[in-house]
This record gives structure tokens, sequence and C-alpha cells, in this order.
């Protein structure tokens, strides 16, 4: 899950208790030399995927290929899902704000038809 877009979102909306379970149990075993390998850095991560609203990769969880992921939530306001795009890294690269930009618009559209009401772009 720290190696992944879509696996970043949905540990940002965890508690810190959840998120700490999971770690105990799986570790933070690289799955490539730019995957994130220490609790610290993890944990600054996922603020920033909390308060931005949407999480990239940049070759984490494979070489070659960056993501986006933005959170799905449920009529309570819950994060239900998460919906990534993955893509080779150069064309990522160059298309990053529409990539991020399509992956929020959607997964807010998701979230609206469960209920939610508050979203962000």
């Amino acid at each position: 899950a720290h190696c992944t877009a879509a696996g970043k979102v949905l540990m940002a909306h965890l508690s810190a208790e959840s998120r700490q379970l999971i770690i105990d149990e799986h570790g933070l075993k690289p799955i490539t030399p730019k995957s994130i390998q220490s609790i610290a850095t993890l944990t600054e991560e996922l603020e920033r995927v909390k308060e931005q609203g949407h999480a990239y990769t940049f070759e984490e969880s494979a070489l070659g290929f960056g993501s986006v992921a933005a959170p799905v939530f449920d009529y309570s306001g819950q994060v239900v899902a998460s919906l990534s795009i993955k893509a080779p890294i150069q064309r990522f690269e160059r298309h990053l704000d529409e990539y991020r930009s399509a992956i929020v618009r959607t997964a807010n559209q998701v979230s609206r038809g469960l209920g939610h009401l508050i979203f962000s772009e």
C-alpha cells in the first residue's frame, strides 16, 4: 500500500493506529529503489496526500511508471475506495496535471453518486 498511489490514498484516511497495524504486519518492504522505506517519510507523505486530496507515485511500485490516485467517499464522508491512473513515466510527467484533474474529477463524480456532498477539485 505504501508504494502505490491508490494505497497511499487509502492509508492517508486511516487512523494512525490502523496505519501502524498495517506497517507492523506488512512492513515497508521496497518494491523498487524509489519506494518509501521509512515511517517518517511515509507519515509526511500521507499527511500531504490527505491535505491535497490526491497521491502520486514516481516509479515507487514499478520502474518506468508513475501514477496518481484520488479518494472515493461515501455518504458519511468515509473513504471507501480510491481511483488511480498509471502510465509510463515520461508520458505521466508530461501530462501530470491532466491526469490528476481527470482522476480527481472522476473520484468526485463517483463520491457524489454514493451520496457524498463535499468535495474539491
